[in-house]
Parts: C-alpha cells; structure tokens; sequence
C-alpha cells in the first residue's frame, strides 16, 4: 500500500466519478491510482455508489455529460441511458440543450470529455476498474484547452427552473388581476338539489325496448339508485336525442351523483329541447340549482337570470324561485 498520503485523490472523488476533471488533472489522478490501492478502492467506490444512485433516481446525470451528447451525440453509458430513459429533469435539461442555437458559438465554459470511458477493467491495482489514459483525447478546439477544470453548467439544472416557475407566478398574478378568482359569490349552500317526484308508469305488455328501457330507468332513479339511473338515462338520450324527460331525468341524476359539471351541460340541453314551458321552467329550476351549486364564477349571475324568469313564468317553482334569486342578488357584489 502507498504511503505517499500527501498526494491522494479522495478529494477528486466526485470529479473522477462525474467525469468533470480536465485531461492533465485525470492523467496525473490516474498514475496516482496505479500505486495507491486506497484510492484505487475509494474510486471505485465512489463509481459503484453514482452509478447505483444513478438507477433509483437519486441523482441527476452530470450536466457537462448532457452537453457534450447534445453537441456531438457522445453516446451515454449504459446506467446513464437508463437513467435518462426514467427521469424527466434530465429529459427536459436534454430537450433544452438541443433548442439552444448553436453551443459552441456561445461563450460558455461548456467542457469536453474525452471519447474514452474514464474506467476501464485491468489487473493494474486491486480495484479492477482504474482511470485510462492509454487511448488519445478526441481533438479539442484552443477554447477547450483549459489547464484548470472548467466550471460545472450548473446554471442548465438550476436557472431555467428558477426562471420557468417566476414566469409562473408572474403569469398566474396576471390573470389573477385580470380575470379574477374562478370561485366568485359562494351560492352552494343555496342550491336546492333533491330528487324529481316521479311516478313509474304502468307497465305496458307490448312495449317496445325503448318504453322498457325507460321504465327501468325511472325504476332505479326512484329507489335512488342514482349511479345506476345514469347509465340506464345515457344509452336511452343517445337513442332518442330529443326525449326530454330522459335528458331531464339524466341531468337530476348526474346532479344528484355531484357530477355538477356534466349535468350543467345536460339540463342546459333539456331546456332547449322542452315543448311547453311547464318542462321548459322545470329545466331551468334544475339547471339554476346546478348553477348555484357549483359557485364558479358568473354562475350565480346565470342563475340569478333563470330564477327570474322562472318566477315570470307559470311553473310551480314560481314562487320559490323569486325567494331564491332575492337571496342570490343580496350576495352578488355591487
């Protein structure tokens, strides 16, 4: 074992397993490793430990590997290949490098790594895999030809996140300011939602599939098998668009399963399909609880509109309509 401790390596540990070291700096490490079996194991440690860190994801590959593959398509090694294949980080720092517009045309302190891999099997000291400097450099432009280790690219990994999430929040504060919050006036403990008063219609033997159909459905929605009624309503309003006692019964239905959103769009097309205005009110009634009870913005303004002109009209809602748009307008910001 060498006992020329003065001249370890251990301090170049991270640069020798990153592969960050300028060629004298791995040519001098290398001899060093030869002779020292101490190092020798520390090294290949070291490798062993990045490269299984590498596998589950807890590090990144080394920023200067990115930049010399976009640049010149220097393959990755296999547990970087892997690495890249599962992490979207190094994805996106990839995807950026090979937008920028020419790297070599900028004047950054990008490095370039040798062709060869940095470790190589050999009987030349107990740790089996050491640093190689037997097969020439790939040929380096006078910029590239640095006596110290260049500077990590850092600025990739860390900068352009930075700059990505302030333009965020500076997006996000724009159409704040703009548009406003998508909750406006909370109106959801108005909204009225209960289940329709049905009666199941008499069974008739002759009945086509459709009238058999739809009696089983009003069947499930009146035992509040509300789940059950919608797929039942479903199949029904895709066979017969214009039914609107289906597309009402299916929109009650979806209201009552809190899929607020889809029966907002169903009952919106039960009132345009109504022939008299005792359905067309009905529909409005539902549709205006819809409306309160998912409290996006405008909603309640919408609702405090179809309220109105379901106590104009001669529905039975009449009058619980008029007291529920005055308690909608006293929220309604002036």
């Amino acid at each position: 074992m060498s006992e020329r401790k003065d001249e370890h390596v251990l301090h170049l540990l991270r640069e020798l397993t990153e592969r960050t070291l300028t060629e004298d700096e791995v040519d001098s490490a290398a001899e060093h490793i030869r002779e020292c079996e101490d190092c020798a194991l520390e090294v290949k440690f070291g490798r062993e430990l990045f490269e299984a860190a590498l596998t589950q994801g807890l590090t990144h590959i080394a920023s200067e590997r990115l930049v010399v593959h976009a640049e010149s398509g220097e393959p990755l090694s296999g547990v970087e290949s892997t690495h890249l294949a599962a992490c979207r980080a190094c994805q996106q720092d990839l995807a950026t490098l090979r937008m920028l517009p020419d790297i070599e045309a900028m004047d950054l302190p990008i490095p370039v790594m040798s062709t060869e891999p940095l470790f190589r099997s050999g009987s030349e000291s107990p740790a089996g895999d050491l640093p190689t400097t037997e097969t020439p450099h790939a040929s380096r432009s006078p910029r590239e030809d640095r006596t110290k280790a260049p500077r990590s690219w850092w600025p990739l990994r860390v900068s352009w996140p930075i700059g990505w999430a302030f333009a965020a929040v500076a997006l996000s504060a724009l159409a704040f300011l703009i548009f406003g919050p998508e909750r406006g006036v909370d109106t959801r403990d108005l909204a009225n939602v209960h289940a329709l008063e049905l009666r199941i219609p008499r069974s008739v033997p002759d009945a086509g599939s459709f009238e058999a159909s739809w009696m089983e459905a009003i069947t499930l929605y009146q035992r509040a098998n509300y789940a059950g009624a919608v797929v039942a309503l479903e199949a029904l309003v895709h066979e017969n668009p214009s039914h609107f006692e289906a597309t009402l019964l299916l929109g009650s239905a979806l209201l009552l399963e809190d899929q607020v959103g889809e029966a907002i769009e169903t009952l919106e097309r039960s009132e345009t399909i109504a022939t008299t205005e005792a359905d067309r009110s009905e529909a409005r009634w539902q549709l205006a609880n819809a409306l309160l009870r998912r409290s996006h913005r405008d909603d309640a303004r919408l609702a405090a509109d179809l309220l109105s002109r379901i106590a104009e009209g001669p529905g039975s809602h009449a009058a619980e309509a008029d007291a529920l748009r005055r308690e909608v307008v006293r929220r309604l910001p002036e």
